[in-house]
């Protein structure tokens, strides 16, 4: 199985991104600060659906979008050996808190794979 193609929206630094990758070995280089860790925490993430670098997954959201749409999507096609496709989506939300609410937002997660919420 490989991951054939990456989408990200209001992820971490990126606003928006998609990838197509090819089959086999993808080297990703470049200067320092320039998203390929945060790349790697997308893959890790649409794998186990967690981040294995946020102490809390709001973290994950852009600084931009948590201004004015406090949302991340991240969605992977992996084709299967068999040759078959499959799409993972993930989608994190922050509720909008009420004015002076001292009550931080809740995290909103949403797992679908191939359109289906699981």
């Amino acid at each position: 199985m490989y991951l054939k193609r990456l989408g990200l929206r209001n992820f971490r630094t990126y606003k928006e991104l998609d990838l197509e990758l090819p089959p086999g070995l993808c080297v990703l280089f470049g200067e320092n600060g320039r998203g390929k860790s945060n790349l790697m925490e997308a893959i890790y993430l649409l794998a186990l659906t967690k981040s294995h670098r946020a102490e809390s997954e709001r973290e994950v959201i852009s600084f931009e979008a948590l201004e004015e749409v406090p949302y991340t999507r991240i969605v992977g096609t992996a084709n299967h050996f068999d040759g078959t496709d499959v799409t993972v989506q993930v989608d994190m939300a922050l509720s909008v808190p009420m004015a002076n609410a001292k009550i931080p937002s809740h995290l909103a997660k949403r797992i679908r794979v191939n359109g289906i919420p699981r």
